[in-house]
């Protein structure tokens, strides 16, 4: 009956043991963007990270030196050593219990309906070299546990389940005007935070939970074109198919700055998928970040289910249809606002988003009350689970942060997210305590609600709550004593661009379309 209690208190004292030192815990860096810094965005307006003292604005854990005499002719704070090599290590502890409604938490605590241990164990490696002022070679690897392969598990752990490139490029320019990239990199083509129906590029999803995670992006050639604080883009995209070649689709897009805003316009073109076209707007008003996408189609990607005549063949009166003709639309706004009072002894961070996805079904029982005839074209293959994500016509998502103390010892938040179509949705509280220096506390609970079959209540309601325990990110370094000098070949009137850049999109990852859910087919 107590045995879930047993692994939670094993979780605790496992990471008091893991993490049993102070030195251990600060020579360990769990925080990825402690380390790399919180990159701006990667595309839309010319990464910054192509800036080491963006990008790597952390601790570098490795760095391979000049040669002794052009260390003496260049100081180190002025300039970038030509290879940087470096990364970030996590790990983290949790057991969860979950039960199927509020009153059974309160009816029985003691006995939830299931209960798990899991363990995070992972690192990231990164290389970073510039052999030329004006030629760059960036690289990032993934290394995820367990570290075996597994063909019997459900579903199967291949190699490149434990070994992710999540970047791969080079950056070069042809003189002071068009600067290129080429390789595998995450595109930045929407300014949403939990939803972004203009990003029909990257191969990966935005988690509305987790907003902020990086994402996977497809391979590609990038030529930026920057005009005053203005900038081009043209995109060629390889898309992999069966016989081991590749498709290759265009993406053209121009960013105009108008007096305190950034209106982005863009296009898609792939020879098998429909046409995409999208707008979008960053600005702010008061102390708040907004921004807004708008995302049209000539036909849709997806398949969508509809009521048939029932018969000996079709049984649950249901079949799937595409619709490559009728357009289609998606938009969707919101804000972001950060309060930290001059003491410094807290802040508050809050976000919140609507979505209109005209690519949902009008009738939201469609999908809830034939859960058995779904399943069926599942089975048959007629169906994807990607067509079936974002189901809905309107979604809404908010989350609320605060962090209190100095040292931010405590910190507590709050996320919701929901489908409003048909009333289904989850509420996630948690919190966060540093009770020692090597070792944070997480305690999180997550209440989904709606009516069975619903797109957030697919197997009824659920209560779940989790208790994490990790090694907390050090504390940041100190900045140093001068700023990196700009890039060669780029032109030095675009630094009030990159400000602000930074004040608006910096915390709101770009997310992915919400009809682009298929790595395949997307």
């Amino acid at each position: 009956m107590t045995a879930w209690i047993g692994r939670l208190a094993g979780v605790i004292l496992l990471a008091l043991i893991v993490t049993g030192g102070p030195a251990g815990a600060q020579a360990i860096d769990t925080d990825e963007e402690s380390l790399f810094g919180s990159p701006d965005e990667d595309d839309g307006g010319a990464r910054e990270s192509l800036d080491t003292a963006d990008l790597f604005d952390g601790e570098v854990l490795v760095t391979e030196p000049e040669a002794a005499g052009e260390a003496a002719a260049v100081p180190a704070a002025a300039a970038p050593p030509p290879v940087e090599i470096g990364g970030s290590y996590r790990f983290a502890l949790t057991g969860e219990a979950d039960w199927a409604s509020l009153d059974d938490l309160a009816a029985m605590p003691l006995e939830p309906d299931a209960h798990r241990a899991t363990v995070d164990l992972g690192a990231t490696v990164f290389l970073d070299a510039r052999p030329a002022d004006d030629f760059r070679v960036f690289g990032k690897v993934d290394l995820s546990y367990p570290f075996s392969t597994d063909e019997d598990a459900q579903p199967a752990r291949e190699f490149d389940d434990i070994v992710t490139v999540k970047e791969l490029f080079s950056d070069f320019a042809i003189g002071d005007a068009l600067f290129l990239r080429g390789g595998k990199h995450t595109i930045a083509w929407g300014v949403g935070y939990f939803f972004s129906p203009a990003d029909v590029l990257n191969l990966t999803a935005i988690d509305p939970e987790d907003p902020d995670a990086e994402r996977e992006g497809p391979v590609s050639l990038r030529a930026n074109l920057p005009i005053d604080f203005h900038n081009l883009y043209l995109y060629a995209i390889a898309d992999p198919i069966d016989d081991g070649g590749v498709q290759l689709a265009a993406a053209p897009k121009a960013e105009v700055v108008l007096d305190g805003a950034e209106v982005g316009a863009g296009a898609y073109f792939h020879p098998e998928r429909v046409p995409r076209a999208m707008l979008t707007l960053t600005t702010s008003l008061l102390e708040f970040d907004l921004f807004a996408e708008l995302e049209g189609s000539l036909g849709s990607d997806r398949r969508f289910v509809e009521r048939a005549a029932r018969s000996a063949g079709n049984r649950f009166g249901l079949r799937t249809v595409r619709n490559t003709e009728d357009p289609f639309a998606a938009a969707t706004g919101g804000l972001r606002y950060t309060y930290a009072p001059e003491a410094g002894d807290w802040s508050a961070t809050v976000a919140g988003q609507y979505l209109w996805n005209g690519e949902g079904y009008e009738d939201a029982s469609l999908l809830r009350d034939n859960r058995a005839g779904v399943a069926a074209l599942l089975a048959a293959g007629d169906l994807s689970f990607a067509d079936l994500v974002y189901s809905g016509r309107h979604y809404a998502a908010a989350s609320l942060n605060v962090a209190l103390g100095r040292g931010a010892d405590w910190s507590a938040g709050v996320f919701w997210l929901s489908n409003l179509s048909d009333g289904s949705g989850q509420v996630a509280p948690q919190v966060t305590f540093r009770p020692l220096d090597q070792l944070s506390l997480r305690a999180a609970a997550t209440a989904t609600y709606g009516d069975d079959g619903a797109e957030m209540t697919p197997f009824g309601r659920r209560v779940a709550i989790s208790l994490t325990a990790s090694p907390p990110p050090p504390p940041p370094p100190p900045p140093p004593a001068a700023s990196a000098p700009p890039r060669a070949g780029a032109p030095t009137d675009r630094a009030p661009r990159a400000a602000r850049r930074r004040r608006c999109a910096r915390g709101w990852r770009p997310a992915l379309s919400t009809t682009r859910r298929d790595p395949v087919r997307s």
